[in-house]
């Protein structure tokens, strides 16, 4: 018995002294990753008076009379023991996303200092309350303005964004990969080998055919060059067809010594856009993003397909834009080749596309695909609100907004940390996230004259939310895509249709002028791009080619039976008669001298080194 207690003793010493031994953990990035976990860990336990230690993985807690017996420290260690089962049990902190490395850190200086009655992050909770003391409010510091002079009329908005170095840059591209089609081409008769220099002003020609054949609509594009009486255009008066389609097939976008990836085929147009929005133009402060598709219906590794947009399917476009349809950046999503796949993919495609926007108190208007409350927090650190639908399945999701049942009519909100998530039920149950509103209902009448109440992040939502399908509704108005287009020709013409969008709108807040529709302001630019007396376009060769046709001569035949019949006469081949040989034939080429009949093979010998065509 006596040795018993003495190693009874003994051990209760030993514990002592290892829980006295212990060194207490301080790290912020450590007790900011405990703050943040998720409810349910922290549902039943006190977490806000545990004090966190580490000893080679496991928490524990330091005595604070390191004199008292060991019974007292025994029990101690049992409590300690049971306070460890509620705690998450994870061997390192999760990895940073890329917009957490945008947050100011806490030993980094600032210009400026937050006001008092901001909350702070140290005052961050663990819980989800009914209290929205902890919301934040700050301005908005940038101011909404054109950043260059006014252009004077609507052709030179349009230049703000088709530049002539710009244009040039495409000319020299498309150049070098005519020669390379012309020299790599096997057919002696393709339209490539007559290929001619593209020239800057012809170029401009080409943009305004393009603009004009979403106004004048046609089924196919060749129908802008019939003669018939019932296909009257003015295609032909400014470019053969010929030559136009030379065009479209040659145009490329790879600067030279760039390397020809796939991706790149289409990295200036959108690099061009996005850097001109900067340059001429800063938005407001409502901002949304939301995702657009252009119409593609080939082979390609990145098509996507969207159910409910105006293409289901096509290449997938992430545009930012004001409510009122302005088209602000615009980003490619190449599936797995993107930069932004994978892990993190919505907050990295945020990231991007609000790059030059953050720190200045904008509001962004998401939907469900991209809101989180992760993504809320770390956009509010930024200064930079965000609202819109919520997947009732993100991590991080209040329990008792999920699970509440609610009624026609009823809301249901719950605060942490600045964020605002709550339900409200219409016709059926709508999660709802919002930074910048608070539980506040809004009346409303609708369109049957009944007054409804909604949540004022909802109708905010409503009316900020609409910019890309609005946008998606005017391109639709005059389309210039064709079919059988190259996917990175399909992306060039769909940005051509953009800047006369936002050039149009540009047009109309800032030239003090009377608001112009898209109908009058795409035809009066389409008016100075194809001018009054237009420059004589480059005709193939073949146009007044020779030509291989019948013999216009004819003669009777009689039949044994009696039948008479009237036949195309035939002639003597002048070539083949020459070399002493007799080839009867019934062609002749009417461009020669004296209209010599010919055989197809002489006519062919004789006609090498001169343009010719065989329509008969």
């Amino acid at each position: 018995m006596n040795n018993n207690a003495k190693s009874r003793k003994r051990s209760a010493k030993l514990s002592t002294s290892r829980v006295s031994s212990r060194k207490r953990l301080k790290s912020a990035a450590v007790e900011e990753f405990l703050q943040e976990s998720d409810e349910e860990i922290y549902a039943d336990s006190d977490v806000d008076d545990i004090d966190y230690v580490a000893d080679k993985g496991n928490a524990s807690s330091e005595s604070e009379d390191e004199e008292e017996e060991g019974e007292m420290a025994s029990e101690q260690c049992g409590a300690i023991s049971r306070r460890q089962n509620l705690l998450p049990r994870r061997s390192s902190l999760p990895a940073m996303s890329a917009l957490e490395q945008l947050r100011p850190r806490p030993n980094q200086t600032s210009g400026t200092t937050p006001a008092p009655e901001q909350p702070s992050r140290a005052a961050s909770t663990t819980r989800w309350t009914t209290n929205s003391s902890s919301m934040r409010d700050f301005p908005f510091t940038k101011t909404n303005e054109l950043l260059v002079p006014e252009p004077a009329n609507p052709r030179g908005y349009l230049d703000l964004f088709l530049t002539d170095d710009y244009l040039q840059k495409i000319v020299d591209c498309t150049n070098r990969q005519a020669e390379k089609l012309k020299n790599s081409s096997k057919h002696r008769k393709g339209r490539i080998i007559n290929w001619k220099p593209l020239t800057l002003e012809e170029f401009k020609i080409f943009i305004g055919l393009v603009y004009h054949s979403g106004t004048a609509k046609m089924n196919r594009l060749v129908d802008h060059w019939k003669s018939h009486r019932l296909y009257k255009s003015v295609f032909p008066e400014y470019m053969s067809r010929n030559r136009f389609q030379l065009i479209l097939r040659c145009l490329h976008f790879v600067e030279e010594g760039e390397d020809p990836a796939r991706m790149n085929k289409c990295k200036m147009i959108i690099n061009t856009f996005n850097d001109t929005m900067d340059k001429i133009y800063y938005p407001g402060r409502n901002l949304s993003l939301a995702e657009s598709m252009i119409l593609f219906r080939g082979r390609l590794i990145f098509r996507q397909d969207i159910k409910g947009k105006r293409h289901k399917y096509g290449i997938k476009l992430y545009i930012l834009a004001e409510p009122n349809g302005t088209i602000l950046r615009a980003h490619v999503f190449a599936s797995t080749l993107d930069e932004t796949s994978g892990t993190g993919h919505t907050e990295k495609i945020v990231e991007k596309l609000l790059q030059k926007n953050l720190n200045y108190g904008h509001a962004v208007f998401m939907d469900n695909f991209y809101n989180s409350y992760g993504l809320a927090t770390t956009l509010l650190d930024m200064n930079t609100y965000c609202t819109g639908t919520l997947n009732k399945k993100r991590k991080d999701n209040p329990s008792e907004v999920n699970s509440k049942k609610l009624k026609k009519g009823e809301n249901i909100s719950r605060y942490r940390n600045g964020v605002h998530i709550g339900k409200w039920k219409d016709k059926r149950e709508l999660n709802y996230i919002s930074t910048q509103f608070v539980d506040q209902m809004q009346e409303l009448t609708n369109k049957r004259g009944n007054v409804v109440s909604k949540p004022l992040a909802i109708v905010q939502y409503n009316q900020n939310m609409s910019a890309v399908d609005l946008q998606d509704q005017m391109l639709s108005y005059y389309p210039c895509e064709g079919k059988a287009l190259r996917w990175y020709v399909k992306i060039f013409i769909h940005v051509l249709m953009m800047n006369m969008i936002n050039s149009r709108m540009l047009y109309n807040k800032y030239s003090g002028k009377p608001i112009l529709s898209l109908y009058d302001f795409r035809e009066q630019v389409i008016e100075s791009l194809l001018p009054e007396h237009p420059v004589a376009p480059q005709v193939s060769e073949q146009k007044e080619s020779h030509r291989l046709t019948k013999i216009e001569k004819t003669k009777e035949r009689s039949f044994s039976t009696g039948r008479k019949s009237t036949v195309t006469a035939r002639k003597d081949c002048r070539n083949c008669y020459s070399n002493k040989k007799r080839v009867n034939t019934t062609t002749e080429c009417k461009q020669c001298p004296n209209s010599p009949p010919l055989c197809i093979d002489c006519f062919f010998d004789l006609h090498k080194f001169v343009g010719f065509s065989n329509n008969q």
